[in-house]
């Protein structure tokens, strides 16, 4: 997978206020993740990060 330039991955902050909006029963705290969200995946598509797939490096793949 290719290294981040960022110190704070835009792709794990994604998949974190993605969390926070599934856990959140207040629509408007939902919303506000989901906005942080999409805004964290336009960072990650314009700096050409390709999408975490949610498997973790093994030997072979390094």
């Amino acid at each position: 997978m290719a290294q981040s330039p960022f110190l704070n991955d835009p792709r794990e902050q994604l998949a974190r206020h993605i969390a926070a909006a599934v856990a959140s029963p207040i629509n408007e705290v939902r919303a506000m993740h989901i906005r942080a969200a999409e805004h964290l995946s336009e960072l990650a598509k314009e700096n050409c990060l390709p999408a975490r797939s949610g498997k973790t490096k093994t030997a072979k793949d390094a």
